[in-house]
């Protein structure tokens, strides 16, 4: 009879262990063995494609020379084109293509051409834009390279060779495209170390690194150009839904210097399917791996819907390691009031700008998407502007769009928005056109009649191209503007004459949405609109920092428009308000989360008894005398007191 000794046992038991792991790492999804990020990334803004005419985004590509972005958007019947705009979001048009483009979104620019996969990757097409014509295009034969499914092109310039990224083989595949080699094959680079999951290929040309993304674990890996990994990047608090492109492009922030380069992400808005399906295991995985959790495929929260929602190009950089911010000091507002703008009639999904108006003792709030319809969803009912009690009432509406009923068909762009105590004139910035507007109310002297007048200035000679909030200071009568793209503050005369600018990147903020004029102190407030960053500085108006104030207690998303005014319970102390905006309309057109809040905190004005210094003159008896008792001392209020009189 034969045996069986405890070592052959212990062979069995070991073998049986190895074949069962190996069979859960067959079956388990490659995000589920991943390791940490090492760090992760933050959005600076989002451009909604379908606010440069874009339906559907694809992949994207940049063109450093002529500083335009294209996205890659595949047609059936219809033909597939390429769209061009501006980081500035200016819509420049299409490029009609006329070939069976990859339905996968591959694009890249470089070497003066646009390149694109055929259908099947058989054929790798460089074409020469002409403005919006394509002046001639060169074909390259890859299908003998075996390509099993090609999720990204990037072009090295300087070797003249376009990368694809096949995300099957997991490795880059390098074609010759120019010189006399063209068409062979460079190399391959291996990425056996990356998930299997991979959807995205950018280059940065400052130093050749590879950004890799990986859609079912929400990373991007950063590669030295051997394929070494040395960064991944998270990308879960983005709030993507399927990123279908990557690609390095100059920061936007026109006063960058040359060297500063960003990382901008292309989310389609629909939620991918699983790379591929998921096999039941005859028995149940939990009772032997609990700690594994599994994994929908796509980059939607679990138990989220998965909604569409329209394209978006994100801009992002790697999360400072404990941000950039420089404090004077670091004060803590408290949160006095919220006000739900959906509860108004009519409601407020979108609100953006927010001045006070002493005349009245009432805010003044723009809302700058109200009139918009997106996938047929609209909640403009005949206002774009709301006039509210401190408290958060509504006093009367206005509507200043171009969408009927109007009376005063300004700007569908509302912005921001400042009112002048010095003359009763409003104005508001408008991100769209790159323009000042300034309203002045007619005898009525309410916004939004007939009987008002407007006039307006152009921004773009001063390259204050993203305009958000605006205000008026009453000290000097200027104007200040701040945009969000340049991270940048712009003072104005009234009537539109650049005076100055001046830099709020060095202190922490990465999207300035507001800018307000404290006429107690002469100073400024200046508040960022990222939810992770939720601070408002105050500087001089020439720009040097006094105060941080931490405004989280609010918790806004999206915080758009700042004023300064009393407080609503009628103490006599200042508060700040604050409007925020909640998610884009373009993001989720049915939600209405528009919020403003009411914060207190401020150091308070100081209403100290005037000094009365003596003033004295000697005159004959006859002779009239000017004695000037104000305009020389701390004697405020002026009375002339006669203690004397000699004869």
């Amino acid at each position: 009879m034969k045996t069986t000794t405890g070592s052959t046992r212990r062979h069995w038991l070991w073998t049986g262990m190895i074949g069962f792991v190996a069979l859960l790492a067959a079956w388990i999804p490659a995000g589920a063995w991943a390791q940490e990020a090492t760090g992760s990334l933050t959005e600076l803004r989002s451009l909604y494609l379908s606010d440069v005419g874009v339906e559907a985004g694809g992949g994207v590509a940049y063109d450093e020379e002529e500083r335009v972005f294209y996205v890659l958007e595949v047609g059936d019947e219809d033909g597939s084109r390429v769209r061009v705009f501006t980081p500035y979001e200016e819509y420049l048009g299409q490029i009609d293509l006329d070939i069976a483009v990859d339905p996968g979104l591959n694009l890249a620019y470089g070497l003066g051409r646009l390149w694109i996969l055929t259908d099947g990757w058989q054929e790798l097409v460089g074409i020469r834009p002409d403005g919006l014509e394509i002046e001639e295009a060169q074909s390259i034969h890859i299908g003998h390279l075996g390509l099993s499914r090609v999720a990204g092109l990037a072009v090295d310039e300087a070797a003249g060779v376009v990368w694809l990224l096949d995300a099957a083989q997991r490795e880059l595949v390098g074609i010759q495209v120019a010189g006399e080699a063209s068409g062979g094959l460079v190399g391959r680079v291996s990425l056996a170390g990356l998930g299997e999951d991979l959807a995205g290929l950018a280059r940065d040309p400052r130093d050749g690194s590879w950004y890799v993304l990986e859609a079912k674990t929400q990373v991007v890996y950063q590669l030295t150009p051997d394929g070494t990994e040395v960064n991944r990047y998270s990308m879960s608090a983005l709030e993507l839904r399927a990123v279908t492109g990557l690609v390095w492009a100059p920061s936007p922030d026109l006063t960058d210097g040359p060297d500063e380069w960003h990382l901008f992400l292309l989310d389609s808005g629909v939620a991918r399917p699983p790379a591929r399906p998921v096999e039941l295991l005859p028995f149940p995985l939990q009772l032997f791996l609990p700690m594994v959790a599994g994994d929908t495929g796509n980059n939607v929260a679990a138990g989220e819907a998965a909604v569409s929602q329209p394209p978006r190009l994100v801009e992002v950089i790697p999360a400072r390691d404990g941000e950039k911010q420089v404090y004077a000091s670091l004060v803590t507002l408290s949160l006095v009031r919220a006000v739900d703008m959906a509860a108004l009639s009519p409601p407020s999904p979108d609100p953006a700008g927010l001045t006070y108006v002493s005349a009245s003792n009432t805010l003044l709030v723009s809302d700058s998407e109200v009139e918009e319809t997106v996938s047929g969803i609209t909640h403009f009912q005949g206002a774009n502007l709301w006039e509210l009690t401190l408290g958060g009432n509504v006093v009367r509406t206005a509507n200043i769009s171009r969408e009927p009923p109007t009376d005063a068909p300004m700007t569908d762009e509302p912005t921001g928005v400042a009112w002048d105590p010095l003359t009763g004139d409003y104005f508001f910035t408008d991100d769209g056109t790159k323009r000042v507007y300034r309203l002045h109310p007619g005898a009525d002297g309410l916004i939004g009649t007939a009987d008002d007048t407007w006039d307006s200035f152009d921004l773009r000679p001063a390259n204050n191209l993203d305009p958000e909030g605006i205000t008026v200071d009453t000290w000097n009568h200027r104007l200040f503007v701040v945009d969000g793209v340049n991270l940048e503050v712009y003072q104005y005369t009234i009537t539109g004459t650049l005076i100055s600018q001046f830099d709020v990147d060095r202190y922490g903020l990465l999207d300035p949405e507001s800018v307000e004029f404290n006429p107690d102190t002469g100073t400024l407030f200046i508040m960022d609109s990222i939810r992770r960053n939720q601070i408002i500085i105050e500087t001089t108006l020439n720009g040097d920092l006094i105060e941080t104030y931490d405004m989280s207690a609010a918790d806004s998303r999206k915080a758009a428009g700042l004023a300064y005014a009393p407080a609503s319970d009628g103490s006599g102390q200042k508060h700040l308000y604050i409007v925020a905006r909640g998610r884009d309309n373009n993001s989720n057109p049915s939600l209405i989360d528009g919020m403003m809040y009411e914060m207190a905190g401020l150091s308070q004005p100081v209403n100290s008894a005037p000094v009365a210094v003596d003033d004295s003159v000697s005159t004959m008896a006859g002779t009239a005398v000017v004695i000037d008792v104000a305009a020389n001392d701390s004697d405020v209020d002026g009375n002339l007191d006669v203690g004397t009189v000699n004869t």
